[in-house]
């Protein structure tokens, strides 16, 4: 089971602010850090995630890059997300042709935001589901800064669009917090860069979460 899911959910509640207002801590100031790759939130379709993962089919959209007044989509992203899935033997990945638009985020937390964008993503692809079995879409939160990373979602969605294997991470997490997601400097060079290292965190997290999932069938 994932130890993260035992974290009292209030502890995220505190962490983003209207995305409106500044963030008074950095992403990188806080005293609890745990292992965990992610907070996952229990999900009676995870298990069915794990048992056909490999051999499923996984529709991969463009990134979304959310900022306190305008979304973005990070396509080099997407394809390195398929890459990836691919590469490592995961699932089949496949780039999924069109873009899901939310509008303005939503929530006074990151908790709040991942649940309401969770649920409007799910709303999104009602049209588009049947296209595979399981939809994957990252999302980076950029509350205060286009050079700070606040936070990362990996939303996995089943073909019913049931939240399926989705988590987040943020400066709880250890490999959030080593993986310094600043950029350099406001150029578009060093935002590329970002946007791959924050990829490649998420990645890291999701092969990470699959396999501490597996633990309990194993045993």
């Amino acid at each position: 089971m994932n130890r993260s899911i035992a974290m009292p959910l209030g502890c995220f509640a505190v962490l983003v602010s209207a995305f409106a207002l500044a963030v008074p801590a950095m992403a990188d100031e806080t005293d609890v850090k745990v292992p965990d790759p992610g907070f996952r939130p229990e999900s009676q379709y995870a298990a069915a995630f794990i048992d056909t993962v490999d051999t499923a089919t996984i529709a991969v959209y463009p990134t979304l890059i959310r900022r306190s007044e305008r979304t973005a989509h990070a396509f080099a992203s997407q394809q390195q997300v398929v890459a990836f899935i691919n590469e490592q033997g995961i699932a089949t990945a496949e780039s999924a042709r069109k873009r899901v638009d939310l509008g303005a985020p939503r929530g006074n937390s990151q908790w709040e935001l991942f649940q309401s964008d969770l649920n409007r993503i799910a709303d999104a692809l009602q049209s588009r589901l049947p296209d595979a079995q399981y939809h994957l879409l990252l999302e980076f939160v950029l509350p205060e800064s286009d050079q700070r990373i606040f936070g990362v979602h990996c939303y996995v969605l089943d073909q019913q669009g049931q939240n399926a294997f989705s988590f987040l991470l943020n400066s709880h997490h250890e490999l959030f917090v080593d993986a310094k997601l600043v950029a350099k400097n406001s150029s578009e060079e060093a935002r590329a860069k970002l946007m791959d290292k924050a990829t490649r965190v998420a990645l890291a997290a999701l092969q990470a979460q699959i396999e501490q999932a597996r633990i309990p069938l194993s045993e």
